[in-house]
């Protein structure tokens, strides 16, 4: 379960082999539809851009709603600053009604390749090392041991291993959908460099008070101690779930 690597596909022997850099005719066919215009500047983004800042998405448009979303707006973005000014806000009924984030990644994916670079994906790999050596060195205990975590539920891998789920985000996003709009709180969703969801929670905007400044700060990881939802990539048997060797 999870999404492989983006640059796996520029192997030629891999099965859905896609060049690395598309011909005009591919550019004109098919990105271009898919990026327009108007949202291309987001791609190219400002000097200080790194394409790890957060952003906002609304997913619902329901005319009926629109007061909630003012609203949300102006609780979670103009109060509480979960976002900044260099984030990327997302509403357009005709690219993203009732989008997910595979749909969004397809249109930027940048948000999530451009930003890992080798010594990132060191540091996380490293961070899953060092936790597994010192909790043997600690308990005794080996890799065949290690198959219970199978087993596992969600929230007993969140506290385990919050350390290197955050190693592994890259970037964020707020989603505001129907429920959200509805009084079920901002859905915060966690990516990795594969567009995989590493965790995700819905929150209240006092929960996430100034987030744009704990994201920039690094101190948002300090929460990860607690349970979350996380994404099917790492849960027992996906591409970064347990068992861990």
């Amino acid at each position: 379960m999870g999404r492989e690597p983006y640059y796996n596909r520029t192997r030629e022997d891999s099965q859905t082999y896609a060049p690395a850099q598309p011909t005009q005719q591919q550019i004109d066919a098919i990105l271009r539809p898919l990026r327009p215009n108007s949202l291309r500047r987001y791609a190219a983004g400002y000097e200080s851009w790194t394409g790890a800042e957060g952003m906002w998405i609304r997913t619902n448009y329901d005319a009926e709603n629109e007061e909630a979303h003012q609203t949300l707006w102006n609780e979670y973005v103009d109060i509480s600053q979960v976002i900044g000014p260099d984030s990327l806000v997302l509403e357009d009924e005709g690219l993203f009604a009732n989008a997910d984030i595979a749909r969004v990644l397809e249109r930027f994916p940048e948000r999530v390749t451009n930003y890992s670079a080798l010594e990132d994906v060191d540091w996380r790999e490293n961070t899953l090392a060092d936790f597994l050596r010192m909790r043997e060195e600690a308990e005794g205990q080996t890799a065949g041991t290690r198959e219970n975590e199978s087993s596992l539920n969600s929230d007993d891998l969140c506290k385990t291993y919050w350390m290197y789920h955050a190693a592994c985000v890259v970037t964020h996003a707020f989603i505001e959908d129907a429920k959200a709009q509805c009084g079920g709180g901002v859905l915060h969703v966690f990516l990795d460099d594969c567009g995989n969801v590493v965790r995700q929670m819905r929150v209240d905007s006092n929960e996430v008070d100034n987030f744009d400044g704990a994201w920039s700060e690094g101190s948002w990881k300090d929460g990860w101690v607690y349970p979350g939802e996380l994404g099917p990539a790492y849960l027992p048997g996906g591409v970064r779930g347990p068992p861990y060797r």
